[in-house]
């Protein structure tokens, strides 16, 4: 019989912030290796676009890849982005609405204080509540 580990607790709001921040700054900034800094090695980057929306259609895995995909969706998509901090099924999120799309990103963190794990919701229908300015991600 196999048993089962605990999983970590998700960083609360206080804790998650300064990553989150570093995580918005070293994307925004272009900042791969700062961006990697922040990643487990191991990461994986999901995407719905739920058939609506433009999506990955497989996951992302590893650090490099991944910092490269935030640099450059960051720079081409979200540069003059509105964001909000969020909260999304108890989980560290932010709120990015630019003039095309909203989208929410939500993370997963290491018991170290890593992203682990990344999914990027952007399926419209899903985030319809969030097109007039709501606050919270849920």
């Amino acid at each position: 019989m196999a048993v089962e580990r605990p999983r970590p607790p998700a960083a609360g709001p206080a804790d998650a912030r300064p990553l989150v921040d570093a995580f918005l700054a070293a994307a925004r900034g272009g900042a791969m290796g700062r961006l990697r800094a922040l990643l487990r090695e191991d990461v994986v980057v999901t995407t719905d676009g739920g058939g609506l929306a433009r999506a990955g259609r497989h996951p992302v895995h590893g650090a490099r890849k991944a910092a490269w995909l935030f640099t450059k969706v960051f720079e081409r998509f979200y540069a003059d982005a509105e964001i909000s901090h969020a909260r999304y099924n108890h989980a560290p999120a932010i709120v990015l609405r630019s003039p095309a799309r909203v989208v929410v990103y939500v993370f997963d963190l290491d018991a170290a204080g890593r992203i682990s794990r990344v999914y990027a919701l952007v399926t419209p229908d899903k985030l319809r509540h969030l097109r007039n300015g709501a606050p919270s991600a849920g």
